[in-house]
């Protein structure tokens, strides 16, 4: 979008929890978060962040507060940057007369509830997720974790928006969040970065210049999101289409048992596992995939939204995927869904999108290039932030006043 409707909230104080230049979902997705805000606010967006990994490009012109992150199992440090950092980012928002902070919550979030108590500075929190006691042995352990329970559930009631990536998550929040204070925001892709671009020079990179059709997964966790239904598609699929191929990228330790099982059924030719990729590549390595595979893991598929899904519609690549809260890919015509262990619909979906790309390449990738512009941009995802903070920030005393 080329324009943006700040609605009043002119500046802007961003407190984050993770390494915004490392390749992971939580790190892209903020680094992308952070890109955005820099892009529309520029000097009037502050960072509050973990000393990053790297230097971040799109950070230059903004103002930055870079913080050491404690260790999650050290409460000294953790309650003595807590204090520091709440106390920094206090005297930042009433100088600057800034009118939101905006987090992304993690473990002991301290910080968060000196601002608000002690404070009391207005918040909202991004990409939510739900506190979960973890069954412990060890009764100091229990008697952490649950404090940390506690903690970010007292918070979650205090913010003035709670926003999740599916409706599942938003459901699960009204344990602790008023309903009007629940906005349902999925995630979303630099449309910018990630968009359709000729794949001849990267496949002839990757050695597979003639191979079509090419299936693929990208991103983190490919034995638990892809990789075997990308494998068992290959397997069915495969006297019907001889020249294709599957790419796999990103790595975890249980990938091993797929490459064996490649192995196994005797498609080990047809398939390449790239490991770990930067962030910088993804979006060639991405085109060069005619159909795009996303599955969430078991434990995480009644909330599952995917962004790397979101990110091959950028580029104008149907993707199979799983049901839950993913009713949108059918109903817009961007790829089929199917149960993460039905096999043979998996295979069958990913037949007929293949014949159809065959027939009709051009106009299909258009089409979801077009849907992923218009409602599953970052820029589109902020605006439906800063739409929600201002309708729940409307009547609130102004703490700078």
């Amino acid at each position: 979008m080329d324009s943006l409707s700040k609605n009043n909230i002119e500046r802007i104080l961003y407190f984050g929890y993770f390494d915004i230049m490392k390749s992971n979902g939580p790190g892209v997705n903020e680094f992308e978060f952070t890109r955005v805000l820099a892009k529309h606010y520029g000097k009037e967006l502050w960072c509050v962040l973990p000393k990053p990994s790297a230097e971040v490009p799109h950070l230059e012109g903004v103002n930055t507060l870079y913080f050491r992150r404690p260790h999650h199992l050290n409460p000294i440090s953790i309650v003595l940057t807590s204090i520091y950092l709440a106390v920094r980012m206090a005297w930042i928002f009433r100088r600057n007369r800034i009118n939101l902070v905006v987090a992304r919550m993690w473990y002991m979030p301290i910080a968060l509830l000196i601002l608000t108590v002690v404070f009391r500075l207005p918040f909202a929190l991004k990409t939510a997720g739900v506190p979960v006691s973890i069954r412990r042995r060890h009764i100091l352990s229990r008697i952490y974790w649950g404090f940390d329970d506690i903690l970010q559930g007292y918070l979650l009631g205090r913010a003035i928006l709670v926003d999740a990536v599916s409706h599942a998550y938003g459901e699960m929040l009204l344990r602790f969040v008023q309903p009007e204070k629940i906005a349902v925001i999925q995630n979303a892709a630099n449309t910018d970065f990630f968009q359709p671009m000729d794949n001849r020079e990267t496949k002839a990179e990757l050695g597979i210049p003639d191979k079509w059709p090419v299936l693929g997964y990208v991103g983190g966790s490919p034995s638990e999101r892809g990789a075997r239904q990308l494998l068992e598609t290959a397997k069915r699929i495969l006297p019907e289409f001889p020249d294709l191929h599957v790419l796999i990228v990103g790595w975890d330790q249980e990938l091993k048992h797929e490459e064996a099982e490649a192995e196994k059924i005797g498609i080990a030719s047809h398939v390449r596992f790239l490991g770990q990729q930067p962030y910088s590549n993804i979006p060639a390595l991405m085109n060069t995939i005619d159909v795009g595979f996303s599955f969430g893991p078991a434990h995480q598929r009644v909330v599952f939204s995917a962004q790397k899904a979101i990110q091959f519609f950028a580029c104008g690549i149907p993707v199979v995927s799983i049901r839950e809260n993913h009713e949108f890919i059918a109903e817009n015509d961007l790829g089929a869904l199917a149960e993460a262990h039905d096999f043979n619909a998996i295979a069958e979906a990913t037949r007929t999108w293949a014949h159809r790309l065959k027939a009709n390449h051009r106009e299909i990738q258009q089409h979801i290039r077009a849907y992923a512009v218009k409602h599953l941009s970052v820029d589109q995802a902020l605006q439906t932030r800063l739409d929600f903070w201002a309708r729940n920030l409307a009547g609130r005393i102004d703490p700078n006043a």
